[in-house]
């Protein structure tokens, strides 16, 4: 008897639950939006039957072309709405109202806690302006150094592999861009002159580029960097996993349960890393009698003798990002959780997504060979000229490659998917989004909607010719994203992928192996191939 009270009670409840979803006023509003059947309480979930990261990618591109340009959809009570016409987008990115993230980057709290990308509100806005000047041109200008040194290295490892190989592109640049970004997050003034720079470079060899943080991944355990990249991988997994199963919560994530364990060994692995990363700098930061407070750095660039050299020890400058926070820490600002939150934050944004763009620069590159010759072509001519050297002007007077990496992130954005959630009532161009609804903007799909573009599917640079991006929708675009919460670090991403491709051309001719008609995408914290992808490399040899 007692069973059938509880079972009736349940019962009760999970339609009491249902009801107070589907026909409250955010449910109405919702219920003019067109989408798939929802069943009570699991909502549209069954439509994803096989749960893999590539049956996920599969589902969804079903969705979005069937419900095409907007469509709506439940989850356990969690209201969706996907989005993928650029007028949609451009209400969305740009509004004020949909600028939170909570689903799904709540499931990446307990790696990334509060940093920049699941941040909000004003903490959001205060540790943003903050980090902004590691991304000013005049300290931008100094990375282009550890850039070329990173590339002319990955250059002369593949080189010494023969004059011609076949590889899997997708871990090639995995090393370069894990050492450019950690050159990003704590810059070395390895070119200064002064006798106390000499002293200290000679006495503590690990102040050099190939160790910008304190860490030369040439030198460092080559277990430690591999477990860190699985780790990253492995956390993408758990990301997705939990996406297609919003039941799951944060407290069920034990040792008792395979997903569990791998987030915690995944987790354990991510925060000795970093953990290592912030202790050395404050190592380095120690020897020098300590860094100064943030207020002291905080001058405006626009006061800055251009005429004093950027890199002089003795004059104020902005800061790379690590010591940016370290000084924060220093004047109350933050705390060391904030400095470790910031770091894993931008080791996840700045390892996997410049090294998929190469990886897709070189497999589209292999493929057209017209356009590999045009763009190799340019590229020789500059370092010709300019004597080997790739400098912030070299990368700015290479706008055929420009436009082959960006026709490249437009069929293959990294950030292929982004999230959204809606604080208040928005209008989009044909239906009211009321608050409290996860928006799916679809990224990719925008790229190659052919109301858009001409022949989507087509690799063509010249669509970014300036006659031919003049009157194009400016969100049918978005490789960085856009609104408030675009990516801070576009700018240094963009001069590393043509730092890298350059030398890349400069170098070898590519020829296909796989095709990329027959990839099979996934997507976790970017856009990656389901399987390996080989290339021929054929080196060039100069005399």
């Amino acid at each position: 008897m007692l069973f059938y009270i509880l079972l009736s009670a349940l019962v009760a409840l999970l339609v009491y639950f249902h009801i107070s979803i589907r026909y409250s006023r955010q449910g109405r509003m919702l219920s003019k939006i067109p989408g798939p059947f929802s069943f009570p309480i699991i909502g549209s979930l069954h439509l994803f039957t096989d749960r893999s990261q590539r049956g996920l990618w599969i589902t969804i591109r079903m969705i979005t072309d069937t419900w095409y340009p907007i469509c709506k959809g439940w989850a356990m009570g969690l209201p969706l709405l996907s989005v993928r016409h650029p007028d949609d987008l451009e209400v969305i990115l740009s509004s004020q109202k949909a600028c939170y993230k909570k689903f799904p980057y709540k499931y990446l709290r307990s790696w990334l806690n509060d940093g920049l990308l699941t941040n909000k509100g004003d903490t959001y806005r205060a540790r943003r302006r903050m980090l902004t000047s590691a991304f000013h041109f005049n300290m931008l200008r100094r990375y282009v150094d550890i850039m070329n040194e990173q590339s002319g290295r990955l250059m002369t490892e593949l080189r010494a592999n023969g004059k011609e190989i076949v590889l899997d592109v997708l871990p090639i640049y995995a090393d370069v861009s894990l050492n450019i970004i950690i050159g990003f997050l704590q810059f070395n003034w390895y070119h200064l002159t002064s006798v106390r720079q000499i002293v200290i470079k000679k006495e503590y060899s690990y102040f050099n580029t190939e160790s910008a943080m304190g860490i030369d991944l040439d030198k460092t355990d080559k277990k430690v960097i591999k477990d860190y990249k699985e780790a990253i991988e492995d956390m993408g997994t758990v990301l997705i996993y939990r996406m297609l199963r919003p039941y799951i919560l944060d407290w069920m994530m034990t040792p008792f349960t395979e997903i569990g364990r791998k987030q915690i060994h995944a987790l354990k692995v991510l925060r000795e890393f970093t953990d290592k990363i912030i202790k050395e700098r404050r190592k380095y930061h120690e020897m020098l009698g300590g860094i100064k407070g943030y207020k002291e750095f905080t001058d405006s660039l626009e006061n800055q003798d251009e005429s004093e050299s950027i890199y002089a020890i003795g004059h104020k400058k902005k800061l790379p990002m690590l010591d940016i926070l370290l000084s924060a820490e220093k004047d109350g600002l933050l705390d060391e959780k904030g400095i470790k939150e910031e770091v894993d934050t931008f080791l996840l944004g700045g390892t996997d997504t410049t090294r998929m763009v190469m990886a897709y620069f070189t497999m589209l590159m292999a493929e057209n060979k017209e356009c590999q010759d045009k763009a190799r072509a340019e590229v020789c001519e500059l370092l010709e000229r300019s004597g080997g050297k790739t400098g912030m002007t070299e990368l700015s007077q290479m706008p055929y490659l420009e436009q082959c990496i960006k026709e490249s992130m437009r069929l293959y954005p990294i950030a292929s998917t982004i999230f959204r959630h809606t604080v208040d009532d928005i209008q989009l161009k044909n239906y009211t989004i009321p608050a409290g609804v996860v928006v799916i903007c679809h990224i990719i799909d925008a790229h190659r909607d052919p109301n858009f573009w001409t022949e989507p599917e087509k690799f063509d640079p010249d669509r970014f010719l300036p006659e031919n991006c003049r009157h194009r929708h400016s969100f049918a675009y978005l490789p960085f994203s856009a609104g408030p919460r675009n990516c801070i670090g576009q700018k240094f991403g963009w001069m590393e992928v043509k730092a890298v491709c350059s030398r890349l051309l400069y170098n070898f001719y590519l020829e296909p192996i796989d095709s990329t008609r027959d990839m099979q995408l996934i997507g976790d914290f970017v856009l990656r191939p389901a399987d390996p992808f080989h290339t021929k490399f054929i080196r060039i040899d100069r005399e």
